[in-house]
């Protein structure tokens, strides 16, 4: 007899409360206090009610930090350089920013103590932008993303706050992916492999040594952006696939969000 995740695909979660109630599902989005600095393509990370964005393009890169208390954003100390365009892991008082773009991409990577950034002595092995990060500041796992010239890679390296280290590849090289979870526990999602996206569905999981292909999203974009972890994640937003006559940017936007 097939057991249940055979034929749904999923496992039974158990619980104590009502996921309704407390807003898992079936909840509103709400706008909340505006950037004292409007980008976009910047560093993010940490929680709802403490987050942290840094540079971006506002419309050029911009050396901006600002820091969100869950009702409005401060301005913190800037960078040491603009940059954006990267990943960023960890939490508003303890987060590390990795690669990006500056003038071109950049291996740098950028530690941030709740009050100023520093430039780590410790690179990435592989410059790149438009990757996707996860993890903390001490064990952050960088992976996909471009360098030049325009060349996509699945190169996965791991900084544990003195040295990265490269690891397995992901399956299929990519940027402008998604990822969220842990530094062994990782999911990266859609992205853009040109000519063609062929790949803008695919999921992968990270466990701590290798990355294997899971269930596709439903639908594939690139762009897009994600949160929570390997187990109960969202990914929401982003542009649909492009074909090998579409290569621009700016082309019609997804907004809709997918449990996964």
């Amino acid at each position: 007899m097939a057991e249940y995740k055979a034929i749904h695909g999923t496992t039974v979660s158990n619980r104590t409360s009502d996921p309704l109630a407390a807003g898992v599902a079936g909840a509103t989005w709400a706008t909340g206090g505006a950037m004292n600095t409007g980008k976009n393509r910047a560093y993010g990370t940490g929680t709802q009610t403490a987050a942290l964005a840094a540079g971006g393009y506002a419309p050029s890169v911009t050396v901006n930090v600002e820091e969100y208390n869950g009702t409005s954003w401060s301005e913190q100390n800037n960078l040491p350089s603009g940059r954006g365009q990267g990943a960023a892991g960890g939490t508003q008082t303890a987060a590390c920013l990795t690669g990006g773009q500056i003038s071109d991409s950049t291996n740098e990577i950028l530690l941030y103590d709740g009050t100023s950034f520093s430039t780590s002595p410790v690179t990435l092995n592989q410059a790149r932008q438009n990757h996707a990060a996860a993890g903390t500041s001490t064990a952050l796992l960088s992976f996909g993303g471009i360098y030049s010239p325009a060349t996509y890679t699945g190169k996965t390296e791991l900084f544990n706050g003195s040295s990265a280290t490269e690891v397995a590849d992901l399956n299929v090289g990519r940027g402008e992916l998604a990822g969220f979870g842990t530094s062994t526990a990782a999911l990266a999602v859609g992205g853009d492999s040109p000519p063609a996206s062929p790949n803008s569905a695919l999921a992968e999981s990270w466990n701590g040594t290798a990355w294997t292909e899971v269930g596709d999203l439903n639908t594939g974009r690139q762009q897009l952006s994600g949160s929570g972890s390997q187990a109960l994640g969202l990914v929401f937003g982003g542009e649909p696939p492009r074909t090998a006559a579409k290569q621009k940017h700016g082309m019609d936007h997804l907004g809709q969000k997918l449990q996964i």
